[in-house]
């Protein structure tokens, strides 16, 4: 543990370093925290990450967690068999109304269907032997998509839409829920209430980082593949 430390701490700024790969443009998925340079960028993301989720922050969310938890039980309790797809729902239901205030349908909900979608596109075309090749020789991200072994890029448009569509969805319905009556506690809610002069650049910024957000948290409760 304190090898890890003395190396993720003390010198961030060697090894929080990533490659810039221009895949990750090409897909619309460089706004993501785990792709970013080490910079101003990533910092500002860490630092609103702490802000948001620190144990004090999070205690404030005590009773979204209880009721979301509570759902959990009586759906295992229902179809253990489900146990996957119930713990895949909770997750990102949980999520989603801490990040944005959004109570997701327990089925089919489609914005979580469409960041699920992207994702794993995402997965698909920055697997680690992937990445690590066009690291080695960038002159591949080039090729175009008709290419031999260049046939997933063509996904790259539809892949952009998809993160348009995550990006603004979730987010104006948190602005929403803020400006109506009895509004949910959620990060996004806590960031646009700070400041009532958010420039386009810092709203751009912010759902970057809420959606990078979501990802991270149902990927780690996912099966790997």
């Amino acid at each position: 543990m304190k090898v890890a430390r003395d190396l993720l701490d003390k010198r961030s700024a060697i090894y929080s370093d990533r490659p810039v790969l221009r895949t990750n443009e090409e897909f619309g998925i460089s706004f993501n925290t785990a792709f970013l340079p080490y910079g101003d960028t990533l910092r500002l993301h860490r630092k609103l990450y702490h802000h948001a989720l620190n144990a004090e922050a999070s205690a404030e969310y005590h009773d979204l967690y209880i009721r979301k938890a509570h759902q959990l039980v009586v759906d295992l309790l229902g179809a253990p068999e489900e146990m996957e797809k119930y713990l895949e729902t909770y997750s990102g239901s949980l999520i989603m109304a801490a990040t944005y205030g959004y109570e997701a349908r327990p089925e089919g909900d489609p914005i979580i269907s469409c960041a699920r979608e992207a994702v794993e596109i995402a997965k698909k075309i920055l697997a680690p032997e992937r990445a690590a090749l066009l690291t080695a020789f960038p002159f591949l991200e080039y090729f175009p998509s008709w290419f031999p072994g260049a046939a997933d890029r063509r996904l790259a448009p539809y892949c952009r839409k998809l993160v348009r569509q995550i990006l603004d969805e979730p987010f104006e319905i948190a602005k929403e829920k803020i400006t109506g009556a009895g509004r949910p506690l959620s990060i996004v809610a806590k960031f646009l209430s700070e400041d009532e002069d958010i420039s386009p650049a810092q709203e751009e910024f912010m759902k970057g980082v809420a959606i990078s957000a979501f990802v991270g948290g149902t990927e780690t409760v996912r099966p790997c593949s």
